[in-house]
C-alpha cells in the first residue's frame, strides 16, 4: 500500500512539473517568440534545471506543441455546443458570431506572435490548420447548405474574422457592439438567402 502512494504522488510530481514548464513556454512564447525561447529560458523561467526540460520534452518541437495545444485549450474555441437549441440558421449565426468574436478577443495576446512567425514555425502552422478545420466545421453546422448559396458563405467568413473584428474595435467600438453590428448584417443576409431559395 505505502508503494502505490508512493508511485501516484511521484506522478503527480511529475505532472505538476511537466505543467510548469508548458506555463513558462506558454509565457516566454507569448513576451518574445517562440524562435528566441530556448530550453534554457524556459528551465530558468519554470525554476527547474535544462535537463529537467529536456527529459520531459525530447525535443523543442515537443514542448511547442505541448504549449501550443494548452493555449488552444485555453482560448476555447468556441463547438458546435453554442447551436444548442438554436433550430434556424438566423439563430445559428445570431450565436456563431459573438462566440467567434469573443475567441478572437481572448486570442489577441497571441496574435502578434503568431503573424510574425507563422511562415517559420511548422508547429504554428499545425495548429493553424487545426483551427481552420473546427473553425471550417463550425460554419458548415451554422449555415448548412446556405454556405453555398451565392456569396454568403464567403461573406460570413470574411465579416466574422479577426481582422473584421480588430479594424471595427479601432473606432473605439467595444466587443459587444461590434458583434451586435455584424449579427444583424448577417442575420438579414440569411433571411433574404432563405427567401430566394423559398421562390425557386
Amino acid at each position: 500500500m505505502p508503494r502505490k502512494y508512493s508511485l501516484g504522488k511521484r506522478a503527480a510530481q511529475l505532472q505538476h512539473t511537466r505543467d510548469r514548464i508548458v506555463a513558462a513556454a506558454m509565457d516566454l512564447y507569448r513576451e518574445q517568440g517562440i524562435r528566441l525561447t530556448s530550453a534554457h529560458d524556459v528551465a530558468r523561467r519554470a525554476d527547474v534545471a535544462t535537463a529537467t526540460v529536456l527529459n520531459h520534452f525530447s525535443t523543442t518541437d515537443k514542448l511547442v506543441e505541448a504549449a501550443l495545444a494548452r493555449v488552444l485549450d485555453e482560448l476555447q474555441l468556441p463547438t458546435g455546443t453554442i447551436f444548442s437549441e438554436a433550430e434556424s440558421p438566423r439563430e445559428r449565426v445570431m450565436r456563431l458570431v459573438p462566440a467567434m468574436f469573443a475567441f478572437y478577443d481572448r486570442s489577441d495576446a497571441w496574435l502578434e506572435m503568431y503573424q510574425r512567425e507563422i511562415g517559420i514555425v511548422p508547429a504554428l502552422q499545425d495548429a493553424e490548420a487545426r483551427v481552420r478545420q473546427a473553425v471550417q466545421a463550425l460554419y458548415t453546422e451554422a449555415l448548412g447548405p446556405l454556405l453555398s448559396h451565392g456569396h454568403l458563405g464567403q461573406t460570413v467568413f470574411g465579416l466574422t474574422s479577426p481582422v473584421t473584428l480588430g479594424a471595427m474595435r479601432s473606432t473605439g467600438l467595444t466587443l459587444d457592439g461590434a458583434s451586435a453590428i455584424i449579427t444583424k448584417i448577417l442575420a438579414g443576409m440569411v433571411d433574404e438567402a432563405l427567401n430566394e431559395i423559398g421562390k425557386k
